[in-house]
């Protein structure tokens, strides 16, 4: 989706997000950055479409792990 070269890449160089800046996930989050990518999951900081003054993390499962459905609830 984007390249190794943008967003993130300086602080996980082997990893690429799965979500670019800008992208809007559940139709209430905006995507401004990636704060870090771990092993389960990844955490970008994001703004609430509809209240922008303040900033909000969201964790987003990696996609290899969604068919174990210990991890997917747990992770809920």
């Amino acid at each position: 989706m984007i390249s190794s070269e943008a967003f993130c890449a300086d602080q996980f160089p082997s990893v690429v997000p799965l979500v670019a800046p800008g992208a809007v996930i559940g139709e209430h989050y905006i995507i401004e950055s990636c704060l870090g990518i771990g092993s389960t999951s990844t955490v970008y900081r994001c703004r609430h479409l509809d209240h922008r003054s303040s900033s909000v993390a969201l964790k987003v499962l990696n996609p290899y792990l969604l068919w174990d459905e210990t991890v997917v609830r747990r992770f809920q």
